[in-house]
């Protein structure tokens, strides 16, 4: 009998979540397991890409729009397909109704996915995660996490049983993102930057990555290189986003910097953009173990990133360069020139040997998946 496995907490915009979901799927034997998604939107932005790889998109009312009628037809939904284990994935504790809504069902196999070590400035946000997250050792049956940082923040050092977190490596094709001198000639012709000295920054718009930050930092980095210009790939679809975006646009304008900067949107070319960048700056307020990190150094691209607030082995390759975020915006500049320096070596023997290559490591999780719906 195959396992069925219902998946939790994929948002309609792409993140980190849904891009880790969506690599793992394209590479797992859908002969061999079932996977259900769990949609509460009109559509994922990846639902197309979900069931050509064999995935099933299932629709459910809102929770926040009517929670009682989530909850009946969650049940009616597990009942239905004869669901085995649910896999819910978590960017914090603020929200932990499904997890409690598949306990009163009576879901025997629930697994929580850490994908975070922090939560925004908001203060509800903040305190619901406080509280909340005391209960889920309590309602989850497995721990998993992108990282033990995150596993640890989300649920604390020691769990019941002597159960232990189990680390999911957020792995991707690296193949797709080895550096290819042609491809970066062809990206800066065909973009107008033959000229220019090109940085990035892949992530949503959201107060965790720290655009506005970016925003300063590549002021300084222009006043010293005339001809730097700066990718922003990534989108704002909820209101939260929205609004920081514009708080990004309000300082790009500010600091007359709007010739050289420019927003692409979600893209489906990142390993080709990055092979396009000459650096990137990634000044976030708190990662889990960000997937653009392994996709940066897999593609060999000289990053600075935030030290302390992102788990220090993050760093598989030299091509990782961090600074704290209490350091001057000179500071960053000074580093992020030095990353000019830094001649671009294939690096995927690398990241498979390190366990980052997700044709492995897909057939690692089917395995554990299997394992856990046995019990």
């Amino acid at each position: 009998m195959k396992t069925k496995v219902l998946i939790i907490g994929m948002y309609e915009t792409v993140g980190g979540i849904e891009t880790f979901l969506l690599n793992y799927l394209k590479h797992m034997d859908t002969s061999k397991i079932d996977l259900y998604y769990l949609c509460m939107y009109d559509k994922f932005y990846f639902s197309e890409e979900i069931e050509k790889n064999g995935g099933k998109i299932v629709n459910i009312t809102h929770i926040k729009r009517n929670p009682l009628k989530y909850l009946k037809e969650l049940k009616m939904i597990i009942r239905r397909e004869e669901i085995n284990l649910v896999h819910i994935n978590m960017l914090s504790a603020a929200n932990i109704i499904p997890l409690l809504a598949c306990k009163l069902i009576g879901v025997k196999h629930i697994i929580v996915h850490s994908h975070n070590t922090n939560v925004p400035s908001n203060r509800l946000k903040k305190s619901l995660h406080i509280i909340n997250r005391r209960f889920i050792p309590l309602l989850a049956t497995d721990f998993w996490a992108c990282s033990k940082e995150a596993g640890e923040w989300l649920y604390g050092k020691k769990l019941p049983d002597n159960k232990k977190i189990e680390v999911i490596n957020n792995a991707i094709e690296v193949e797709n993102y080895i550096f290819n001198e042609q491809t970066r000639n062809e990206y800066k012709k065909m973009f107008g930057f033959e000229k220019n000295i090109v940085f990035g920054h892949v992530g949503a718009f959201r107060e965790q990555k720290n655009q506005i930050r970016l925003i300063d930092i590549f002021a300084e980095v222009s006043h010293e290189l005339e001809n730097a210009v700066l990718i922003l790939v990534g989108e704002a679809i909820r209101q939260d986003e929205i609004e920081y975006m514009n708080l990004v646009k309000k300082k790009i304008e500010l600091l007359d910097l709007a010739d050289k900067v420019f927003f692409l949107g979600n893209r489906n070319d990142i390993g080709k953009l990055m092979s396009m960048f000459d650096g990137m700056i990634f000044p976030s307020k708190f990662e889990g173990l960000p997937l653009v990190l392994v996709e940066s150094q897999a593609a060999s691209l000289p990053t600075i990133i935030s030290k302390d607030v992102i788990p220090s082995h993050v760093k598989m390759t030299s091509y990782i360069q961090f600074e704290s975020l209490k350091a001057s915006n000179t500071d960053w500049v000074q580093k992020t020139l030095l990353l000019l320096k830094m001649k671009r070596i294939h690096t995927d023997e690398t990241l498979k040997e390190k366990g980052y290559s997700i044709d492995y490591e897909a057939n690692k999780l089917i395995t554990l998946y299997q394992k856990i719906g046995a019990k």
